[in-house]
């Protein structure tokens, strides 16, 4: 779908949506169950992330807008659990638990350079270290509980829930 990028018009995405999902464009915390980038919500997610005037994680004076000029400014999709961290919970190679990895639940837009120096961290180091309004911008729950491996499925159910709040409002 690529309705943001040919109009540039939120109207034309909640048409596009009601012709998806009929009448009721509100979504359920299950609606982001396994959903990937590649999914039609990924675009809302997306616009409502910049309805919040999120900024970059590691430079926040830098707004997330896909067609920022420079380099290290290029917007990315940044796994907030990063992939070599739950590939040693889960089996890379089952479908299912791939799907669990890069849902949207585990993605966060920032700068390639933010993305470069968070790449492999643990989230339970360096998410502490994140502006918890940034974080809030981008539906990351702020509890730091929540940030081991071990908690990452109720970091991702909490992240759905708050998600799916938020998309009732828009």
């Amino acid at each position: 779908m690529n309705i943001l990028k040919n109009s540039d018009s939120f109207d034309d995405l909640i048409q596009e949506m009601h012709l998806f999902r009929g009448a009721n464009l509100l979504l359920r915390p299950d609606d982001l169950a396994m959903q990937g980038v590649r999914s039609r919500i990924f675009n809302i997610f997306y616009a409502s992330i910049r309805a919040q005037d999120a900024k970059d994680w590691t430079n926040p004076a830098l707004t997330l807008y896909s067609k920022s000029v420079g380099f290290n400014n290029q917007l990315q999709r940044h796994h907030i659990f990063p992939k070599a961290f739950l590939y040693k919970k889960y089996n890379g190679n089952n479908s299912i638990h791939k799907a669990l990895i890069n849902e949207i639940a585990n993605m966060a837009f920032i700068t390639q350079e933010s993305n470069m120096e968070l790449l492999a961290n643990d989230p339970k180091v360096y998410l502490p270290k994140i502006d918890p309004i940034q974080l809030r911008k981008q539906f990351v729950p702020t509890d730091e509980n929540l940030y081991s491996i071990d908690k990452y499925e109720h970091f991702s159910e909490s992240r759905k829930k708050w998600n799916s709040r938020r998309f009732r409002t828009l």
